[in-house]
């Protein structure tokens, strides 16, 4: 082929390589900050803790891995919205603050039903997926509290994967760098102030904070520069449902009766339903919503 077409090099345009380099700079470093960013926590753990640090480490990892797992979600569902919001930015500003909406609202109704439900099944869950006869009952007990903790981050995650898409697609790399850089600082601060008091809770309390904080300053800023919600009557709507979903599983946990009566996995099944037949009863979902879940679980 050598012999044939010699390559060209002088068809290559250094300023266009120089200008993509430049732009794809801060998202790399915040690429490499947010593996820093998901293990610091268990190495300070295993370093502060001094002898206990190992199984500190072992508990909240394991922990860690189940609320991982549940991020494919977002992660799929973003993932092929990512190419549709790169045209909406160029095209419509209307199209981008209806995406951006959808994005955000399908997220929180999928997040909070989630994180509530997990809260008062942690326990549940834990016995179910590392068994007694695999772990000891300290090793359930620690995990399922790392497990109510962690999954409000979970569910924090849900929404900041709507923001990290959005500054992708505006590409606004500076301004994704300084977030990940501020909630890197903030997550080693805080478990070095948590972690010698409360161990593996402290950790998982920490990844709560940086969670917290990167979203309040990716609904600020994309807000501020790049779109707005045209929608909020889902937040008080899947509170509302949330709430009655929390108090179903209560009454079943506490309830003797109840939960000899109703497996788990019965449960889980009524309060997915439960939580929907009351989001749709109350127009918190509606048919584009639906279609949007529909290709989201499609696509898993």
């Amino acid at each position: 082929l050598w012999r044939f077409s010699r390559p060209s090099f002088g068809l290559v345009d250094m300023r266009l390589i120089i200008e993509l380099l430049r732009q794809a700079l801060p998202f790399a470093l915040s690429a490499a900050l947010s593996a820093v960013y998901f293990r610091i926590d268990g190495l300070m753990l295993k370093h502060m803790m001094g002898a206990g640090g190992d199984v500190a480490m072992g508990w909240y990892g394991t922990g860690y891995g189940f609320i991982m797992a549940l991020t494919v979600i977002p992660g799929t569902f973003m993932g092929a919205v990512f190419p549709v919001m790169s045209r909406m930015l160029q095209l419509s500003e209307s199209a981008m603050d209806f995406l951006y909406t959808k994005s955000l609202k399908l997220m929180f109704i999928i997040a909070l039903p989630i994180a509530v439900g997990t809260t008062f099944l942690a326990d549940k869950i834990v016995m179910i997926l590392y068994p007694i006869d695999s772990f000891t009952s300290q090793d359930q007990a620690a995990l399922s509290q790392i497990l109510e903790i962690l999954i409000w981050s979970c569910a924090l995650t849900y929404l900041n994967f709507v923001f990290i898409t959005i500054f992708r697609a505006a590409n606004r790399g500076r301004a994704f760098l300084m977030i990940v850089m501020v909630s890197l600082g903030i997550n080693i601060v805080s478990n070095l102030i948590l972690i010698p008091r409360y161990g593996h809770l402290g950790a998982s309390i920490s990844m709560v904070i940086s969670e917290l904080v990167i979203f309040v300053y990716g609904i600020w800023y994309i807000q501020k520069y790049v779109c707005k919600l045209s929608e909020l009557g889902f937040l008080v709507k899947s509170v509302f449902a949330s709430g009655l979903l929390g108090m179903g599983l209560f009454l079943w946990k506490y309830t003797p009766w109840a939960g000899e009566t109703l497996p788990l996995p019965l449960v889980i099944c009524l309060s997915v339903i439960g939580y929907f037949a009351v989001m749709l009863s109350m127009k918190g979902i509606s048919g584009e919503d639906v279609s949007m879940l529909k290709s989201q679980f499609r696509n898993l």
